[in-house]
């Protein structure tokens, strides 16, 4: 099977890894774009299927023939870049095997947390062997220094950024596409919303979908639904963001597992903000 990507992280980073893997796998390409002519070649309307290790080989263990197919098989290899992936040793072996296949043109690094070509383990971000080789990465911080300058790109972004690269395409064409169909979305969102919704959001009674023959409404729908359960998971408001997840569910069962993803997410981190005393 070919991927279009092979998504590297270490385990340590699961939470950002199943927000950047979500916003990938629903992208969609604007229309005007598919099908042109791109730094990687034709552009594609996706970019599913993308392949996302889930193995920990930290104890010790040797990558086995499946995974390293995947590898061989991937476009791209995308590197969720943080001191613990740094420091794991599977990470950096898929960074050296994408090496060796003389691909690191096709190597997209993306920061999370840490700092790039550090210097100092305790905030090093990138593996080894991809230090030192001068790598543009997307960055999902936002830090504002001292002086008033912003370090990172920010996570919408920086997830921008990513796809961008990921599409073999310029950002600020991208970009501008994205702004047009934002505002054609906006626009059939306020439709859609006034169509289907028949329950305040404010009331956290529900959402009543009147029509699932609109395909086009429920589309819409369903990309607001799971933006809205990953922002409300990001701000920790754990019952908004089950809501917003089962409500995706029954609206567009087709993307079950994205929505299950977002609520184990929500059931991991709320026991855990149990236990801390959150």
């Amino acid at each position: 099977m070919r991927y279009r990507a092979f998504f590297s992280y270490a385990r340590a980073d699961e939470r950002v890894a199943n927000w950047l893997h979500a916003q990938l796998d629903q992208y969609r390409t604007p229309r005007a774009l598919v099908g042109s002519k791109g730094k990687l070649g034709t552009v594609p309307a996706k970019l599913h299927p993308i392949f996302r290790d889930r193995t920990d080989l930290e104890a010790g263990g040797h990558i086995d023939s499946a995974l390293q197919a995947a590898l061989e098989n991937s476009d791209t290899l995308i590197v969720l870049c943080t001191p613990a992936s740094a420091k794991s040793h599977c990470v950096n072996h898929e960074c050296e095997t994408f090496l060796r296949l003389g691909r690191e043109a096709r190597i997209f690094p993306v920061i999370a947390d840490g700092a790039p070509d550090s210097g100092d383990p305790s905030t090093e971000c990138f593996p080894p062997a991809l230090r030192g080789r001068g790598l543009l990465a997307a960055d999902l911080r936002q830090i504002r220094q001292p002086g008033g300058q912003v370090v990172g790109d920010g996570k919408a972004w920086g997830a921008l950024k990513l796809i961008a690269g990921l599409l073999g395409l310029n950002l600020d064409d991208l970009a501008q596409r994205e702004r047009r169909r934002d505002k054609n979305q906006r626009r059939l969102f306020a439709i859609a919303a006034a169509v289907f919704f028949a329950v305040a959001l404010a009331a956290g009674v529900g959402f009543v979908i009147a029509d699932r023959n609109a395909q086009t409404a429920r589309s819409t729908l369903h990309q607001f639904y799971a933006a809205q359960a990953w922002d409300a998971l990001e701000q920790k408001d754990y019952p908004q963001a089950a809501r917003y997840a089962l409500a995706g569910m029954q609206l567009s069962p087709e993307n079950v597992e994205l929505y299950r993803t977002v609520l184990g997410a929500v059931l991991f981190e709320a026991r855990a903000a149990v236990r801390l005393g959150d």
